[in-house]
């Protein structure tokens, strides 16, 4: 089906997107964090057709491929693109004691990851399914459901920093002593 992705703009630092460490189901982050006020947004609108064909309107020659059933990758228009499917918690409406549980929104899609091929370029987006408006589906331009807000912690200071040749060894052997 067709797919339109919200790119947020592109940095030369890879980002969490809003993403916890370690991940949490419960706080995914919210769109927000692709859409600001202040930063341009584009628009991408991309084919994903059977058996794994991605086409935009300057590329025909794409992939995608489903991970398990939790997200999808696509790869086209130069940028590789990763988001996780869009689900909320919700409580039994029928019996609200019971616990909450899993509700999948399989038009869209959480907020993902993208990069250019060359790995210099990182951003933030997510994908939001292109229905017909026939009556088969909710049309593309009604808000989708509220992700719940996560909250953000702060990455510890070492997150971001290169680890330098001395520190690899001393990570590869710790593995290697596991593996061995």
């Amino acid at each position: 089906g067709e797919w339109r992705f919200t790119l947020g703009p592109p940095s030369e630092k890879r980002s969490s997107c809003g993403h916890l460490h370690p991940d949490v189901e419960e706080g995914q982050p919210p769109r927000l964090t692709v859409v600001d006020e202040t930063a341009p947004v584009e628009h991408l609108m991309v084919a994903v057709k059977s058996p794994n064909v991605a086409e935009t309107a300057r590329d025909t020659s794409g992939r995608w491929t489903m991970i398990y059933d939790e997200g999808f990758e696509v790869v086209v228009g130069g940028r590789n693109f990763f988001a996780f499917s869009n689900f909320t918690y919700e409580v039994n409406a029928s019996d609200p004691a019971k616990p909450k549980h899993n509700v999948s929104h399989c038009g869209e899609t959480m907020v993902g990851w993208y990069q250019n091929l060359d790995r210099t370029q990182f951003g933030c987006y997510y994908g939001t399914k292109v229905f017909k408006e026939d009556g088969a589906a909710t049309p593309a331009s009604s808000p989708p459901p509220p992700a719940v807000v996560a909250k953000k912690a702060p990455a510890p200071e070492h997150y971001d920093r290169p680890l330098d040749s001395k520190l690899q060894e001393k990570v590869v052997s710790k593995l290697n002593r596991k593996l061995a």
